[in-house]
């Protein structure tokens, strides 16, 4: 204990292991605060449940002229792209060749 060494191997690691598991507590507990934000950032005002990303019905203008309140989107919304490749209507089914033994 004086030269700052553990009593014995076995408490050294049961400190180790006690760490580790709290460690892996808090890591839990993040990881289920933010399961439970997302899943109430998809919770519908009348109780069910969306799949649907959440999107803005407003934006806050970036130039210092103004002050950052949002503002509608009106008619000119912005595009928001599909993902490129989800549809695969263009793509040719592939040619299978025989197998030779």
């Amino acid at each position: 204990m004086e030269k700052g060494e553990p009593p014995s191997d076995e408490i050294a690691r049961e400190w180790e292991k006690m760490v580790r598991s709290e460690e892996r507590r808090q890591l839990e507990a993040q990881q289920s605060n933010m399961a439970a934000q997302e899943e109430e950032q998809y919770m519908l005002a009348d109780g069910y449940k969306s799949t649907a990303e959440p999107r803005p019905n407003a934006y806050i203008p970036d130039d210092e002229t103004e002050l950052p309140i949002p503002r509608p989107y009106g008619s000119h919304a912005p595009f928001k792209p599909q993902e490129a490749g989800s549809t695969m209507r263009h793509i040719r089914k592939p040619v299978t060749k025989p197998i030779e033994i």
